[in-house]
């Protein structure tokens, strides 16, 4: 996905050269790659003391041999995402 929105910048600014040299990285059957997926997870403590995360379960993802979860925990971390939220609502 990075690559790809790398290669609309060069193709939306007419860097037509560039965007081939990022292309050609795309190519999975010339440059085999491994792709990896991931989630994340932001809790409080007390809805992380709630939550079950060995009962999380990505059976159903395309890519589950490389999914990976990130779980950050904290004891104030609401706060930070009302803040966040704020912010970004004031921003819009």
């Amino acid at each position: 996905m990075s690559l790809n929105a790398i290669k609309r910048r060069f193709f939306d600014r007419g860097e037509m050269g560039d965007a081939l040299k990022v292309e050609r990285f795309q190519n999975q059957a010339d440059r085999p790659f491994r792709r990896i997926n991931g989630a994340a997870a932001i809790l409080d403590e007390a809805v992380f003391a709630e939550t079950d995360l060995a009962a999380t379960n990505g059976a159903a993802h395309f890519n589950q041999d490389n999914l990976h979860l990130l779980v950050i925990r904290g004891p104030t971390l609401m706060k930070l995402v009302h803040a966040l939220y704020e912010r970004a609502a004031d921003e819009a």
